[in-house]
């Protein structure tokens, strides 16, 4: 019975390790920076309490080039992404090969809008457009407005910025003040890295030779000591077994030598 009960425990702990080894591997970040030339669009799009109800926030700006996104979640037609501590945000696959997989992360520089008049517009979708820019109102002349990207609206440049401590992203003019500051972190030539081939084959093969690794380690680490345990819970029965036939063995010689 006891030898039973431990083999059933030996099992579940194998299965539970293997049972692992997918998520560890799963867990891998991938950085992605657009290449340069291209154009890639992020989405926006988060539920938000406004006073007694909820109202969705939206939003669609070009990727700064150059500059990476962290994949989180992904499906056939988008990635889920986070980009510059946003975590609604989403990608479409078919973007992809407009992308390169970073070898680390490169994050954009906190730049702070400044305002002229102070006015803001918001992001409206609708159904089968791109999406258009409708006034939204003015901000606090302190108010610390952050580079995300750029929205173009009627052949006009607005500047998506994300206002500190909300959750809401606008879009605005640049003010001559801090045009060429902004102007300067578009198309940082220094941060592109070099496509080394079709971007979701690379992943793919990553997250793939990492998830081997993860599960023949895991496996190795558990099969040593089931093996040890097994030798030690069957050998005694060996044993005993071997015993046996020796003493089967000296009683059938007693009896031939009875019988001459």
């Amino acid at each position: 019975m006891k030898r039973f009960v431990a083999l059933i425990a030996c099992i579940f702990v194998l299965a539970s390790c293997l049972s692992v080894a997918a998520p560890v591997a799963a867990a891998e970040e991938i950085y992605y920076v657009v290449q340069e030339g291209q154009e890639v669009y992020l989405d926006y799009a988060r539920m938000v309490i406004d006073g007694d109800a909820f109202r969705l926030v939206r939003a669609r700006f070009l990727l700064p080039t150059g500059y990476t996104f962290k994949t989180t979640e992904s499906t056939t037609d988008r990635l889920k992404v986070t980009y510059c501590g946003l975590t609604d945000c989403y990608v479409s696959t078919a973007d992809m090969d407009k992308l390169t997989v970073s070898p680390s992360e490169v994050a954009l520089p906190d730049i702070t809008v400044k305002v002229d008049d102070l006015f803001v517009y918001r992001f409206v979708y609708e159904e089968g457009t791109a999406g258009k820019l409708e006034p939204q109102g003015s901000v606090a002349a302190d108010a610390k407005l952050t580079y995300l990207g750029t929205y173009t609206y009627n052949s006009v440049a607005y500047l998506a910025v994300r206002m500190e401590g909300s959750s809401d992203i606008y879009y605005t003019l640049a003010s001559h003040s801090n045009e060429a500051e902004i102007n300067a972190i578009l198309h940082p030539a220094a941060n592109i890295v070099e496509p080394k081939g079709t971007n979701t084959d690379d992943a793919a093969a990553t997250k793939d030779k990492e998830f081997t690794w993860v599960r023949f380690v895991l496996i190795l680490g558990i099969i040593v000591p089931l093996i040890s345990i097994v030798l030690m819970i069957v050998r005694p029965a060996a044993t005993r077994r071997r015993a046996h036939r020796e003493i089967y063995d000296n009683d059938d010689d007693y009896d031939g030598i009875d019988e001459v």
